[in-house]
């Protein structure tokens, strides 16, 4: 987990370091794409996710996602896509660094051990988080995630996010 940590960290840090200024923008509008970077906190696991999503409006936005754990022979990943409601406007939320968001996801998990790979039951589930930019560019995100179909349950996810593009 400390390895995890460290990489999100350093590639934080990375993204702040070459970020440039630009003026002041929403924290999440159309057009743009936010990549998103962390820890996925469970009771038996520390997967790390890793997500993408671009904005199809100023208040909606559309995602794909990897979650990506390993253990002494054993490695297990989802691939998943995602639909948020940013809502910012609806609560007027001033300013340009705070972006809460409720949305739906859907995915398939995999597994392997030994050199055979299997693959679960399609799930589906609810996420409902926000994400604080510190700057234009980059900052930290909590996510509640909360399983609806043939899930694990819920979880908690924590790490950095990091607008790209102008």
């Amino acid at each position: 987990m400390c390895k995890k940590l460290a990489f999100i960290l350093s590639a934080a840090f990375l993204m702040l370091l070459s970020s440039d200024r630009v003026q002041a923008q929403k924290a999440f509008e159309q057009g743009r794409i936010v990549g998103t970077a962390g820890l996925l906190l469970e009771s038996n696991a520390t997967p790390v996710t890793i997500a993408v999503e671009y904005g199809v409006t100023d208040e909606i936005g559309v995602a794909g996602k990897v979650v990506y754990q390993s253990s002494k022979g054993y490695s297990a990943y989802s691939l998943g896509v995602l639909g948020n409601y940013h809502l910012a406007k609806a609560f007027s939320v001033t300013g340009n660094k705070f972006d809460p968001f409720l949305g739906i996801h859907i995915g398939k998990p995999f597994a392997s051990r030994d050199g055979r790979t299997a693959s679960g039951s399609v799930f589906a589930g609810a996420q409902l988080g926000a994400r604080y930019l510190v700057n234009e560019r980059i900052g930290p995100y909590a996510q509640l995630n909360l399983g609806l179909v043939n899930s694990a349950g819920s979880s908690f996810e924590l790490g950095a996010a990091f607008k790209f593009g102008n």
